[in-house]
């Protein structure tokens, strides 16, 4: 299945949103069942002139999914605690869900006008459509700086202290935006830095890795893997795929 992804362009859309993908029809099986691993970030898929459009809550776990190869979808990736400017729904509300895209937005034309376009143009047309709806001052920036530090590997527990925070005001804040608790997110970090490096063609070592980002050992590394991923990270290794959070069924149900 053909798939185009890039950043967003404008500075205003870049603390919230990640990327935008678009993906088109091909030849081959109409549904693709795969396992998506947990990021701990929300996403909207728009179903280019179909019914269908969603909004995918953050997501704490894996969740098995039947993917449509038969038409064309556009999506918005945000970042951890990027929607709530979009939607203005709390993220922990949405944390583990998927909902109809129609009852946070008003789509009207959207999806038959996006059907028309080519992918680049597409792409253009859905991010100028975020900077629309943006309402950045539904966000509070220490949550904001919060989730950037821990994404840059400082641990959860030490980071209200960092910011000059409280704890007890920082961390209900944190939950609400970003869908899940500060230490919690850690976690969800932690799994996906070492899913990239799993993943890669020529991947260190289960010991390495663990070592690496911070697991006690590799004992403690495969029962992440179970918690996040239903799998030992061992079935993972140099698994690639068109990207890092999905998995093909067949990597997961071999026999």
């Amino acid at each position: 299945m053909p798939l185009l992804s890039r950043p967003v362009r404008h500075p205003l859309l870049k603390p919230f949103v990640d990327r935008l993908w678009w993906t088109g029809t091909a030849p081959g099986p109409t549904v693709v069942r795969e396992r998506i691993l947990p990021t701990g970030r929300a996403q909207i898929i728009i179903s280019a002139g179909l019914a269908g459009s969603v909004m995918v809550g953050p997501t704490s776990k894996s969740v098995d999914i039947i993917r449509r190869g038969d038409h064309v979808a556009v999506g918005a990736a945000f970042r951890a605690g990027g929607a709530e400017p979009f939607v203005a729904v709390p993220s922990d509300e949405l944390t583990d869900t998927t909902i109809t895209l129609g009852a946070v937005w008003t789509l009207a034309s959207l999806p038959e006008r996006l059907a028309e376009l080519r992918a680049d143009a597409a792409l253009d047309l859905l991010e100028a459509e975020l900077l629309r709806r943006l309402r950045p001052e539904r966000v509070t920036r220490a949550v904001l700086a919060a989730e950037r530090a821990i994404r840059a590997g400082r641990g959860a527990g030490a980071v209200a202290a960092w910011l000059g925070e409280d704890r007890r005001r920082l961390v209900p804040q944190f939950r609400r935006t970003v869908g899940v608790g500060p230490k919690h997110y850690e976690r969800i970090r932690r799994f996906s830095r070492s899913v990239e490096a799993i993943r890669q063609p020529r991947p260190p070592s289960l010991a390495t890795i663990a070592s690496e980002f911070g697991y006690a050992d590799q004992a403690h590394l495969t029962r992440e893997f179970g918690h996040f991923a239903g799998v030992p990270p061992s079935q993972l290794l140099g698994s690639t795929s068109g990207s890092l959070n999905h998995v093909d069924a067949d990597k997961i149900y071999k026999t």
